[in-house]
């Protein structure tokens, strides 16, 4: 089988849909496939995934397309489908299947289903119809974005994939559900954390992921200050456009010796500091199904996660994480606290975390799905 896979992000930046591609694709390659990328060429570090090139054999083309530009700047997203399609249909004997895998990737792809005939997947990683408003200010433009957000999910794709079942919920309530919509989750690659973990003298809380206002962290500084007295640390491993203001806030609130800023982290650092952490904590405002979320599970760590988008179909309260309102320092500091004082709590939530990612998480399970889809629609 061969696949071009679309996607308009792609490392240098760093995110769980980076990851996502990365790992789906290893466990495409080992079932037979062969995938050719079409991604935008991004600034930032490189080197995240260079390891990843040179173990496919071959199986694993990458074609960055100019401007390189930052990911918002607004020349190289709106150049993105015009030289994808470009760039396509100039290999358009190389491949059996679209795989469409970010958003914006969603019209380059639609474009190509009706001038090649050949089947679409998209995959769904989020969906924000009822959290533009906080994202926004101005009404009028997070009605735009809403209408253009639709526009882009529910088109006549040949499948779509979604990473949560919050999706279908907001297909169904706007209207939209069809059978062709397919529940497949993120996976996770379990034997990454099978290393001794380390004990450490300050319980120790991990974020990892972009700084953004999706993400709730200025309430995780809130609780911070709220459990001044107790010893533990904070640990914000990523980048993003809120990290200014989120120091600013760390040092207003007295808290630079309990939180650090660990700034860009490649994969196999990574995996070290989910292994010398005590527990994982996820205050966002909205999610799908969060890769980052079945890696701290993964790794055996017990999490604190908020009750939004697709974290309600995985997360039980006090059975493998505590479950939180959004927006709620102090609901997030009594969580906090809980496992600070409570490590039978801790080591039960991870042990349960830990199996339900070995029994329905796999990235082998989740990649054997995908391409009974790809499968299904050649056939």
């Amino acid at each position: 089988m061969r696949v071009l896979m679309l996607s308009e992000r792609w490392f240098p930046m760093v995110g769980g849909g980076e990851y996502h591609i990365q790992n789906l694709a290893r466990e495409l390659i080992d079932l037979g496939c062969e995938i050719t990328l079409i991604a935008r060429s991004l600034r930032g570090k490189e080197g995240a995934v260079k390891p990843f090139y040179e173990m496919q054999g071959g199986k694993f083309k990458i074609y960055r397309l100019p401007p390189t530009t930052s990911f918002t700047n607004p020349i190289g997203r709106i150049s993105y489908t015009p030289m994808a399609v470009l760039k396509a249909l100039s290999l358009k004997d190389e491949f059996d299947v679209i795989h469409s895998q970010s958003f914006a990737a969603g019209i380059p792809a639609l474009l190509l289903k009706h001038m090649l005939k050949i089947p679409v997947v998209h995959t769904v990683h989020g969906i924000y119809q009822e959290q533009w408003s906080d994202l926004i200010s101005s009404k009028s433009k997070a009605a735009l974005f809403k209408k253009i957000e639709r526009f882009i999910l529910f088109r006549d794709y040949d499948a779509t994939i979604t990473v949560d079942k919050y999706f279908i919920s907001v297909a169904k309530k706007l209207g939209y559900f069809k059978r062709n919509i397919i529940y497949i989750p993120n996976g996770v690659d379990c034997e990454r954390f099978e290393s001794a973990k380390k004990k450490n003298e300050k319980y120790t809380f991990l974020f990892l992921g972009r700084l953004v206002e999706q993400k709730g962290l200025k309430y995780l500084i809130h609780a911070a200050k709220i459990l001044k007295e107790e010893n533990f640390q904070i640990l914000l491993a990523g980048t993003g456009p809120q990290e200014k203001m989120l120091k600013e806030l760390t040092a207003q609130s007295g808290l630079k010796e309990r939180i650090k800023f660990l700034g860009y982290i490649h994969e196999e650092e990574l995996t070290r500091l989910y292994l010398h952490s005590d527990a994982f904590v996820l205050p966002s405002i909205w999610e799908g199904l969060p890769l980052t979320l079945l890696e701290a599970w993964a790794a055996r760590l017990p999490v604190i996660a908020t009750n939004v988008g697709g974290i309600g179909d995985v997360c039980i309260n006090e059975e493998n994480a505590l479950v939180i309102p959004s927006k709620n320092p102090q609901k997030l500091a009594e969580a906090m606290k809980l496992l600070i004082d409570n490590e039978h709590l801790g080591k039960k939530l991870a042990v349960n975390g830990r199996r339900l990612v070995e029994r329905e998480y796999s990235w082998k399970i989740i990649a054997k799905r995908t391409l009974d889809v790809y499968k299904n629609l050649i056939d």
